[in-house]
């Protein structure tokens, strides 16, 4: 994804995030031509629309690419009442740096959200950048969620912080190459489970962007699905994408909207409404 660089300096609070703006663009163009992330690891932050955000050098590309698709091209929320402006519970599953989770609040200052992020290095930065914002009813887990409660080995690619699961060759990526990839142990959890034992009994939106582990989130969440009103998932492939849109419909779902009807990308989105949805 090619960086907007005039949408983003609109979007700078500061000279200094301008300017660090057009030096990420540059880094882009870099990491494009030598297919290597840009070195260092000390942070900065950068101050875009209402927020303030943590950013390194190594991931700053990607982080900024994803900002770019959550606060520009509305991905997750393209449709009104998925924005959540009255939704009590959100569950965010893969929050990475938290974009989703805080434009969630800044919509519904009023709404809980409960964020999984399993690759250490975007967690800590939802971490941060919850604080640095200063919101409120945000909780976060350090887990992936799939069908049981257990430990799993997790890939994550540090300077792509977006692409991680249990393994990231399941989406092809001709770029990939094995030195970028970092494993880890990570404890899973399943969504029923996680609700039970949290007193979650109702749901207004699940949100799913799990990089090709959408059908194990998906297998062990029956019981909250139930409970749901409504769930936009990321799909990460033609194949996947048929699975996902059978389990929903057997759970008592409707495909309401689909990004890419076509097929002509490897992932896009999919919204659903329950049948049985509450009305408010």
């Amino acid at each position: 994804m090619k960086l907007d660089r005039e949408w983003f300096i609109s979007q700078a609070g500061d000279t200094y995030t301008a300017d660090k703006i057009n030096e990420i663009v540059k880094w882009q163009e870099a990491v494009l031509a030598s297919n290597c992330f840009t070195e260092g690891d000390e942070s900065f932050f950068l101050s875009l629309g209402k927020l303030r955000l943590r950013y390194q050098p190594f991931s700053a590309v990607a982080s900024l690419e994803i900002y770019q698709e959550m606060f520009r091209d509305d991905d997750h929320r393209k449709l009104s009442d998925f924005i959540g402006k009255e939704a009590e519970v959100v569950l965010d599953v893969g929050a990475n740096q938290g974009l989703y989770a805080l434009r969630a609040k800044l919509e519904n200052p009023g709404c809980r959200v409960y964020c999984f992020e399993p690759n250490p290095l975007e967690y800590a930065s939802l971490v941060e950048n919850i604080a640095l914002n200063g919101m409120e009813g945000i909780t976060v887990f350090h887990a992936a969620v799939g069908e049981s409660d257990k430990d799993i080995v997790f890939e994550y690619v540090p300077g792509a912080g977006a692409i991680s699961g249990k393994g990231v060759r399941t989406v092809e990526r001709q770029w990939m190459r094995e030195e970028f990839i970092a494993r880890c142990s990570v404890k899973q959890v399943s969504l029923d489970a996680f609700c039970a034992s949290h007193q979650i009994r109702q749901v207004d939106i699940l949100k799913i962007d799990t990089e090709g582990m959408e059908m194990e989130v998906l297998s062990g969440s029956s019981v909250i699905l139930a409970n749901c009103d409504r769930v936009v998932i990321e799909r990460h492939s033609s194949g996947l994408r048929h699975e996902v849109v059978r389990c929903m419909e057997n759970a008592g779902f409707d495909l309401v909207y689909e990004d890419d009807a076509l097929l002509e990308r490897y992932y896009a989105d999919l919204y659903f409404r329950n049948r049985n949805i509450r009305s408010k």
